[in-house]
């Protein structure tokens, strides 16, 4: 199959049903993935225009994301954000 084998197996375990008398279903499996993965999207990057602008320049003038963060709301007390929705 050209996967390690405790690969294999912890895709196995990982998509077997509760019951312990059924087999294990390629097709359940990837119904079972695509249930789990509609959860993962994503992150959203910073919505608020301003706030996005804002930071888009400081980082083009040099400054590091925990800056702009600290920074941000001194600037303006109606914007915020973390450094690690900078980061994203």
């Amino acid at each position: 199959m050209g996967r390690n084998r405790s690969s294999i197996g912890r895709e196995i375990k990982r998509n077997l049903p509760p019951q312990k008398n059924v087999r294990y279903r390629a097709n359940r499996a990837q119904k079972r993935f695509e249930e789990r993965s509609a959860f993962c999207h994503a992150r959203d990057w910073i919505k608020n225009s301003e706030t996005r602008q804002y930071v888009e320049t400081k980082l083009k003038e040099g400054w590091t994301p925990e800056i702009i963060a600290s920074r941000l709301p001194l600037d303006d007390s109606l914007l915020s954000t973390n450094y690690e929705s900078i980061y994203q």
